[in-house]
């Protein structure tokens, strides 16, 4: 429900346009009446907004009618607007101007900013006002939230012996690298330098010079350069170190920022990782979780004694 919010902002701002048109009413909260098609309007961009928020969802089955959950969204915004006004919260004007600056930076220009409100039937004030609303939300909401309980430790334990196999590493492995920069399209004599002092150097480490030996004498103490998950480095290192075992060194590698050789120190498979390194991972989820729940049951309060009439049915939500 902390997204919620989020969500209902959103559904909000996508309202304008649409809000000062007599048309088929769908829905009416506490006397505020919603057309069709302005639900229709927030669902389908809803359903955009969710796509690009989570790409993944366009593999998989989304529900194609977005509108009962839009409605909700709808009647969560007006109640807690409602309920923001009865407590007679004010917001700070300051806030609002820069988030309406913010707003209008996605346009060109001013007169552009005015052509597409025009094009609605809107004006900047329009806007402000809408802005000024989310404001109103966001103080609510901290309002409300700071009575919500966060996680316990107990209940972290809990939830972690429960699903510590959802807790695993990405495989990783340990690299040490000798380095010589260069960049053929500034200055190819330097670029040939680097590459011909890297080649023999490779030629002193296949002799049997130690490769800890060859990097400090080049000035790279003793070349470790820490732990790497697959996709961290350069897809030509990437490709390299992967074919590797334990000890084993690369040619020299040529990338955009000069010449490479590579050795495979250590590896380390997929495995579960400890309570203790994910503790406040586990501590965040429960306590969004903990959030959301409390958020939700206080929207669920004023549900229940607003007067909410679905004169479309099928905007009623499911089960």
């Amino acid at each position: 429900m902390v997204k919620t919010a989020i969500g209902v902002f959103l559904a909000c701002i996508l309202l304008l346009g649409c809000s000062k048109q007599k048309e088929e009413t769908s829905l009416i909260v506490n006397g505020k009446k919603y057309s069709r098609q302005q639900i229709a309007k927030a669902a389908l961009i809803f359903k955009q907004n969710m796509m690009n928020a989570l790409p993944e969802h366009t593999l998989q089955s989304v529900t194609s009618d977005m509108r009962p959950i839009v409605a909700r969204e709808i009647i969560t915004n007006q109640l807690m607007l409602e309920e923001a006004k009865k407590r007679k919260l004010q917001v700070d004007s300051n806030l609002v101007n820069k988030a309406l600056e913010k707003f209008k930076s996605k346009y060109s220009s001013q007169s552009d900013f005015e052509n597409e409100l025009a094009a609605l039937g809107e004006t900047e004030d329009d806007v402000k006002k809408e802005l000024e609303k989310g404001a109103l939300l966001d103080t609510l909401l901290k309002i409300i939230l700071v009575n919500a309980d966060t996680a316990s430790e107990k209940e972290c334990h809990d939830f972690y012996n429960q699903n510590s196999s959802r807790y695993k590493s990405s495989p990783r492995f340990r690299v040490s690298q000798i380095f010589f920069a260069a960049d053929s399209s500034k200055n190819k004599a330097e670029w040939e330098k680097s590459r011909k002092n890297a080649y023999q150097l490779l030629k002193k480490l296949k002799a049997g010079m130690k490769f800890e030996t060859a990097a400090a004498a080049n000035n790279q103490s003793d070349g470790d350069m820490g732990w790497f998950r697959k996709g961290d480095l350069k897809e030509e290192l990437q490709k390299e170190i992967e074919q590797k075992k334990i000890g084993e060194i690369s040619d020299v590698i040529c990338t955009d920022i000069g010449f490479h050789i590579i050795k495979k120190t250590d590896e380390e498979g997929e495995r579960v990782l400890s309570y203790e390194e994910v503790r406040e991972n586990v501590a965040k989820t429960l306590s969004v979780k903990k959030r959301t729940d409390y958020m939700s049951h206080f929207v669920d309060s004023l549900i229940k004694i607003a007067k909410i009439t679905y004169v479309d049915t099928s905007l009623m939500p499911r089960d």
